[in-house]
């Protein structure tokens, strides 16, 4: 009996939450990794037939999550696989503020969570399996901000353009492969998520953008990462997609 594998980093929360109940269901086989275990979406998800496991690992200590990412991967049996799927959605938005203004120690964290350990995952997942005839997926979940200057933002923004054209330029190398790995970037747009709690209690100073991301909260324009998911599965059912594709939650 074939089975569907998915690795969702960030997955005890937020959008990583959406994207696991989304793609829940019987003979899959689920990898979530967070610092903490969602006791409620394990049982939910356990309902639905997942065979679900959770690591808690720091994403933000590149060397240690490749290693441990590589070694899991060297684990698996892949001969009953019908598809894979890695999703890249555990980030931060801290430290929030202009250049030259917060600590450097986190601004490395920040880079490492955002940008090192989702390209490296991505670099294993890819050399894994890439001449494995089934379907792959690489999901990275990005960010408008990649493309729109935002004052206070300069960290998020840089990491998320990073993660953007890696993919595009990921999806233009598959594009010449007998067993593609299929690869996009979704900006999911202003959604739900605690990230959101966030950017609502930053000082102004810091983030002169606040107030439109305050008002969009109290006039309930923001996206419900559930909603989301569920459209984004169906859009990838569709197969309305091409590599390195950018797609933004409007086109889903």
């Amino acid at each position: 009996m074939s089975r569907r594998i998915v690795f969702i980093t960030g997955g005890s929360k937020g959008i990583g939450a959406a994207m696991a109940r989304a793609w829940a269901g019987p003979d899959t086989e689920m990898h979530l990794y967070s610092r903490t275990k969602n006791s409620d979406l394990d049982e939910e998800l356990s309902k639905m037939g997942v065979t679900v496991e959770w690591h808690s690992l720091d994403l933000s200590k590149t060397e240690r999550a490749v290693d441990y990412f590589r070694n899991q991967l060297g684990q698996i049996l892949w001969d009953d696989i019908s598809s894979a799927w890695l999703f890249n959605n555990a980030g931060m938005l801290e430290p929030i503020g202009k250049v030259g203004k917060k600590d450097v120690s986190t601004l490395l964290s920040h880079i490492s969570l955002n940008v090192s350990t989702p390209l490296a995952w991505s670099h294993l997942f890819t050399g894994e399996l890439q001449d494995k005839d089934f379907e792959k997926w690489v999901v990275n979940i990005g960010s408008g901000a990649a493309n729109h200057p935002y004052y206070g933002w300069a960290l998020y923004g840089s990491g998320k353009a990073a993660l953007h054209h890696f993919t595009e330029t990921m999806g233009l190398e598959q594009e010449k492969e007998k067993f593609p790995v299929n690869v996009f970037a979704f900006n999911p747009g202003r959604t739900d998520t605690d990230m959101q709690s966030v950017i609502r209690e930053t000082d102004k100073e810091d983030f002169l953008h606040v107030e439109s991301f305050v008002e969009a909260y109290e006039k309930g324009e923001l996206n419900d990462p559930d909603d989301l998911a569920k459209r984004l599965l169906r859009w990838c059912e569709k197969g309305n997609f091409s590599q390195g594709q950018i797609v933004n939650h409007r086109e889903i």
